[in-house]
């Protein structure tokens, strides 16, 4: 009998223009095991799907396996959705950051087994693992990057196992994400809405270590694919869905230099219809390499500047040289500004210690650089994410425990 997945998303208050790249990710992996894929994002724009509805097609289609995906802004919105679903599913997985970094606090709330972080290899271990036969303590112990309970001698009784960590992945190994399991109804209306297929996760990680910033689910390293791999990626964008906008949803695309140029050669050569934007730090930037990118398609950059109180980039380890930062986070804005490549800046404030006079210094800030901010000011309030030492150094002091419960 053919086996099935469902990959599900929780409705929340802010929704989804585009496809959850995991589901991408991790749908291909398990259709190339023989796996039939439905995926639900009750999140997506455009997608009027209720609980109910999931209900009917778990049962209709006797679906073996549901996945979750559970995110901290929205723990409750999934929690609620698990609690609804579990008396008619026979398996629910979860993963995602939160759980990465709380796998107890999710199989408390009915989860069978969670994936911690980056699950692509787990997932395909896992899968094969179910597919010759029930799971037992042994097969599941030889699962690396999961967590689950362990029952013990009397009933009731159990333990929460955590395997050890995959290894990090070699990321031109993973399959190109397909996008085509995904219904273009749930998030394309109008034509240029198909751009909102368009993106691309060419990179894992940052090498930085913002005090604010959470890093469980991909580690502190940096990996990225290759210059060609990524281009083969925009590749069968454009000729499968007909993109010409691509969004490289990286937390910091230019890290790497070279590659960064290696890849705008190679948009320059194929000389196609698209532009593109991406995310990256102030430090990875440079004119030369700003000019290039323009040339390559680049048609926005949202910078994360975050602040300009030089007390506050040393605390929040953003930089340990305030003053070149601040220089070069204005030098960057106006190289964009001259290659005319739109510009985007993140500001965060309400930082612990922050005081009149911090607010104002960010102030006179915004100000001096609004004439090159094309995309505006993101970011506003500092949210302490778990596990980021912002969190774990105020979160008592402040009463801010657990704020996603």
């Amino acid at each position: 009998m053919e086996k099935k997945i469902l990959f599900l998303r929780a409705s929340t208050g802010w929704k989804d223009p585009s496809p959850p790249m995991a589901f991408a990710y991790l749908g291909k992996i398990a259709q190339n095991k023989g796996y039939k894929i439905f995926i639900e994002n009750l999140n997506a724009q455009y997608n009027t799907k209720t609980v109910g509805d999931i209900i009917k097609l778990i049962k209709k289609e006797k679906i073996e396996l549901v996945g979750i995906s559970v995110f901290t802004n929205y723990v409750k919105d999934s929690y609620n959705l698990i609690d609804k679903i579990r008396p008619y599913c026979k398996m629910l997985i979860a993963g995602g950051p939160h759980v990465t970094i709380y796998p107890d606090e999710a199989l408390e709330k009915k989860i069978d087994i969670v994936f911690i972080g980056e699950a692509e290899k787990s997932f395909a271990l896992f899968l094969d693992v179910i597919k010759n036969g029930k799971l037992t303590k042994n097969k599941l112990a030889k699962i690396k990057g999961i967590a689950y309970k362990e029952e013990g001698k009397e009933k009731g009784e159990y333990k929460i196992k955590i395997n050890p960590n995959i290894p990090p992945l070699d990321l031109d190994k993973l399959p190109i994400p397909d996008k085509t399991l995904f219904r273009k109804e749930d998030y394309v209306k109008v034509a240029d809405e198909i751009n909102n297929f368009g993106g691309i996760l060419s990179s894992r990680g940052c090498p930085g270590r913002c005090t604010y910033c959470f890093h469980s689910l991909f580690g502190r390293g940096f990996r990225y694919r290759s210059a060609e791999n990524v281009f083969k990626e925009v590749m069968y964008l454009y000729d499968n869905f007909g993109i010409h906008h691509i969004n490289f949803i990286d937390d910091a695309f230019t890290i790497n230099r070279k590659r960064l140029l290696d890849l705008c050669e190679l948009f320059i050569k194929a000389k196609l219809p698209i532009e593109w934007v991406c995310a990256t730090r102030i430090d990875f930037l440079d004119r030369n390499a700003i000019f290039k990118m323009k040339e390559a398609g680049c048609a926005m950059i949202s910078l994360g500047v975050e602040n300009c109180v030089p007390d506050t980039l040393i605390k929040i380890k953003k930089t340990a040289n305030p003053a070149w930062y601040i220089k070069q986070s204005e030098n960057v804005m106006k190289w964009c500004y001259e290659a005319k490549i739109r510009v985007g800046v993140n500001i965060l404030t309400g930082y612990p210690w922050d005081g009149a006079e911090d607010i104002r210094q960010t102030q006179e800030f915004v100000i001096k650089i609004r004439k090159y901010v094309t995309q505006g000011f993101c970011g506003g309030i500092l949210q302490p994410m778990p596990n980021t030492e912002i969190y774990d150094q105020y979160a008592k002091q402040y009463n801010f425990e657990k704020w996603w419960l």
